[in-house]
């Protein structure tokens, strides 16, 4: 319900937007796949990130991750800094949540994570709209 009212608070710009969350938030959580400490030495998350060169995936992904920000910085200014202010909201929390709680990361935390992240920018994003907008509140 927060989603679908945060979409509805956005203007059309908010939309393009949060569009470019979707690939925002899965390169981060692909970084932190490799990254961060993993719950479980024998789930598939822990064995995944062992095959891969955790070096390459941060790098590549880093750059991946870097043009995204930059093609969306370019088109929407500061409607992105907003949403990437929802991504560190999320992402402090996803590590805080999986270290505390969880002692460390498992697949369906990554998962939870990239929802959670989307659903954060969105927020981010449509509190920009309404702000950037006054006269065109929904509320």
């Amino acid at each position: 319900m927060v989603l679908f009212a945060a979409l509805y608070c956005m203007d059309i710009t908010g939309y393009y937007t949060w569009a470019f969350s979707f690939f925002a938030t899965r390169t981060i959580s692909g970084i932190c796949v490799v990254k961060y400490k993993k719950a479980k030495n024998d789930g598939i998350l822990s064995t995944s990130a062992k095959q891969a060169s955790e070096k390459a995936v941060v790098i590549l992904l880093a750059i991946q991750f870097l043009i995204c920000a930059a093609i969306a910085w370019a088109l929407y200014d500061w409607y992105w800094v907003a949403g990437l202010g929802g991504l560190l909201v999320a992402l402090i929390y996803y590590r805080y949540t999986a270290h505390a709680k969880f002692g460390g990361i498992t697949g369906d935390l990554a998962g939870w994570f990239v929802c959670k992240a989307e659903v954060y920018m969105a927020v981010a994003i449509a509190i920009y709209s309404i702000l950037n907008n006054p006269d065109n509140w929904y509320f």
